[in-house]
């Protein structure tokens, strides 16, 4: 309503929650990069919060085909960040 065009990213944007397309380079970063340093930016440049980033990223990591002594590590490891 506080938008002239309803689109998937207003609505987002005015949910505060992270966009798909963030939680996918999230969880790249999770798995092949400085994880921290890149969170902390992104959640200044978006105003996300990092409950909602950790949420959608256990959801992510749930979808992606991976071993799952490294998907039990990953969840240990997002369970500990929230």
């Amino acid at each position: 309503m506080a938008s002239q065009k309803i689109t998937e990213e207003a609505v987002y944007f005015c949910t505060g929650n992270p966009l798909p397309k963030d939680i996918e380079q999230i969880s790249y970063w999770l798995l092949n990069e400085s994880f921290a340093e890149r969170v902390s930016e992104t959640k200044t440049r978006k105003g996300l919060a990092l409950i909602d980033i950790v949420r959608e990223v256990t959801m992510f990591v749930f979808k992606i085909k991976m071993p799952s002594d490294v998907r039990v590590q990953l969840i240990n490891d997002l369970a500990d960040i929230e």
